[in-house]
């Protein structure tokens, strides 16, 4: 029997500009696209790309290849969020 997953406590939503706290994309801040809150990753747009190879009709002797490039998801203890309101800070 499988175990069923909890909902994590995320503070991140949609939309909020996140900063890369640790691996290849460290530093570069971005814009969350999707929180998976099972799992507890995100994905980020323009962070941590992945190619992906698909055949467009397996079973043609020459089929055609498309290489698309979209986002993955890392963990959520890898970004913090970033606070661009300036004016709440006085």
């Amino acid at each position: 029997m499988k175990k069923k997953l909890k909902k994590m406590k995320i503070d991140l939503k949609v939309n909020d500009i996140v900063k890369i706290l640790a691996g290849d994309d460290k530093g570069k801040t971005g814009k969350v696209l999707n929180v998976n809150r099972y799992t507890g990753k995100v994905k980020i747009e323009g962070i941590a790309i992945q190619t992906r190879y698909k055949k467009v009709n397996p079973y043609a002797q020459k089929s055609a290849k498309t290489i698309s490039q979209e986002e993955g998801y890392i963990d959520i203890s890898n970004v913090k969020k970033e606070n661009n309101n300036e004016s709440n800070s006085n």
